[in-house]
């Protein structure tokens, strides 16, 4: 299952209920954005960022896919309309 994030998602609680990869895309958020994914399902799933600039959370280097442990939450926090920190929970 592949889930592309749109605009109508900013400020809301994403639930993926099918293991794939979630896309990130750029172009779509504006600074200040911010959305919360969970994922649940029992399996790890990927988190494909197109965005210029994003970055896991605690990490310095630029990541275009973040993995996304079982039953866990992720939160997208667009810094500017092209910079995104991605912090992933246990």
């Amino acid at each position: 299952m592949s889930y592309t994030l749109s605009k109508t998602d900013s400020g809301k609680v994403v639930r993926i209920d099918q293991g794939g990869v979630v896309t990130l895309p750029c172009s779509v958020f504006s600074k200040g954005d911010a959305l919360i994914l969970f994922n649940n399902t029992d399996e790890f799933i990927s988190i494909h960022s197109l965005v210029e600039n994003s970055y896991r959370s605690s990490r310095a280097k630029k990541r275009a896919f973040i993995e996304f442990p079982p039953r866990s939450l992720a939160n997208a926090i667009f810094i500017d309309d092209d910079i995104v920190v991605i912090s992933v929970g246990f």
